[in-house]
């Protein structure tokens, strides 16, 4: 399903495109329950989750546009959040954590999007290795500055939500605790929590 052409869905033209995207539509299906008849094609199923997406989307566009931000942009944000957040509540935070590396050149360093890059969104890895963070892709948030080419999963409603509403505050750094995660502003703090809770 994944390797059909947007275009064939997108009749606005809301969504550019990377060229080095590995699916064009990843992160453009939203996840939700469906009751589907038995007889659709697969394209016309494509076409409810694509609509559903666009449909669910369309109150943020001007908040989208306040930010200065492409459509992909913020998918692909959401994304990043859709896969490290621990809880709700900490989405937000976790698209303040983003916005700073951002706004500072700093490689994310997201290892989700690593993940991503080594088995193109078809399988998980529980433990990446000193190699792995090597791997050659634009998706390797380790490797590049920016975001990745595009999303690296399709994000709810609520990760949309943080993406365009980061929480404020001068975090650089996460790492995950027992109970969620844990920020930190510095480095060197952030090397104490990796420590304390990385066993």
């Amino acid at each position: 399903m994944l390797n059909a052409k947007i275009s064939d869905f997108d009749k606005e033209g809301l969504i550019q495109l990377d060229k080095n995207a590995y699916y064009e539509l990843e992160g453009y299906l939203y996840p939700d329950t469906y009751y589907i008849p038995y007889n659709l094609t697969s394209k016309e199923i494509i076409n409810i989750m694509f609509e559903r997406f666009i449909n669910k989307y369309k109150p943020f566009i001007k908040r989208q546009k306040e930010l200065n931000l492409s459509l992909r942009e913020v998918i692909t944000i959401a994304s990043l959040i859709e896969k490290e957040s621990y809880n709700d509540e900490e989405r937000r935070r976790i698209s303040g954590v983003i916005y700073n590396r951002l706004q500072r050149n700093m490689p994310l360093q997201i290892d989700a999007t690593v993940i991503y890059a080594i088995t193109k969104g078809e399988k998980h890895i529980n433990r990446l290795y000193y190699k792995d963070y090597k791997f050659e892709s634009p998706y390797n948030t380790y490797k590049i500055i920016g975001l990745p080419p595009g999303p690296i999963a399709s994000p709810g409603i609520k990760s949309i939500e943080a993406a365009l509403n980061p929480e404020k505050h001068q975090y650089l750094y996460y790492v995950l605790s027992g109970n969620g995660h844990v920020f930190s502003k510095t480095y060197e703090e952030h090397i104490k929590n990796v420590h304390k809770y990385i066993q």
